[in-house]
């Protein structure tokens, strides 16, 4: 996630979701979409960072259904 977005998201938490789709092998089988609520709440940015690496396994132990 590029450090622009990070900056827009801590400035606007209320607005913004990250969203994970799980996009299935088989085509027979429906892709599965996961909402994440602040999900950099607790980022901290350097000055020269240009984006932030998200581990997928630990923001989906956070996710949540789309409401």
């Amino acid at each position: 996630v590029s450090a622009q977005q990070v900056q827009k998201a801590k400035s606007n938490p209320e607005r913004w979701r990250l969203a994970i789709a799980s996009v299935p092998i088989d085509i027979n089988e429906q892709p599965v979409v996961r909402y994440v609520t602040e999900p950099f709440k607790d980022t901290e940015l350097n000055f020269a960072q240009p984006y932030v690496p998200l581990s997928i396994s630990k923001i989906l132990a956070t996710a949540g259904d789309p409401q």
